[in-house]
């Protein structure tokens, strides 16, 4: 569970630190992240079943959709959603949603403006760890978050690209020039 801590005179909040899982490929980030983020949120959190429920879910047309939050790697991914994926197996730009409601995600669809300190200390002492996916260069690329440093304003993040592994990424990062416009994912494990 998570937990705060004071340092530098700041205010850390930070969940359970996610296994490096590295993409390989360019285009894998989406997967490499997401079994990071399953591994850490089914430490945290247990092997979870359910469905879709409630108001978003009847207007959005998936109230009843059955979920199921489980250990998957690559090949498992590619088996479920490859044909949520482009043929050199990057993401399709829907792909993220059918993901994200066969595992029991729920999450936001946000500009970087809206991602602030105060956004994440609330999804992470709410939720779990977060599963972000933003604009890169030419695509986007995602990442799981675990914590903020409040003092710094600097996202804990593991980002699956080659070499990087556990860093941190300020919150302007996601607000560069050619992010700004661009729309962003933050997602989360449900609990129902």
């Amino acid at each position: 569970m998570g937990e705060y801590e004071r340092q530098r005179k700041g205010l850390y909040y930070y969940r359970r630190t996610p296994p490096v899982v590295s993409q390989g490929n360019a285009v894998l980030c989406w997967a490499s992240a997401l079994e990071s983020w399953l591994e850490v949120t089914i430490n945290e959190l247990g092997e979870k079943k359910g469905s879709w429920s409630g108001d978003d879910a009847k207007a959005h047309g998936f109230d009843g959709l059955n979920w199921e939050r489980k250990h998957l790697n690559l090949k498992n991914m590619k088996s479920l959603w490859g044909d949520q994926t482009n043929e050199n197996e990057s993401l399709k730009p829907d792909g993220i949603r059918v993901i994200a409601l066969d595992i029991g995600m729920g999450g936001d669809v946000i500009k970087p403006i809206d991602l602030d300190k105060n956004y994440l200390r609330t999804k992470l002492t709410t939720f779990s760890c977060l599963y972000i996916l933003y604009f890169s260069n030419v695509m986007y690329h995602a990442v799981v978050a675990y914590g903020i440093d409040t003092t710094t304003e600097e996202l804990l993040v593991m980002d699956p690209a080659q070499g990087v592994g556990l860093t941190r990424r300020t919150l302007s990062f996601f607000k560069a020039p050619n992010r700004v416009n661009q729309t962003m994912f933050v997602g989360w494990a449900v609990s129902n």
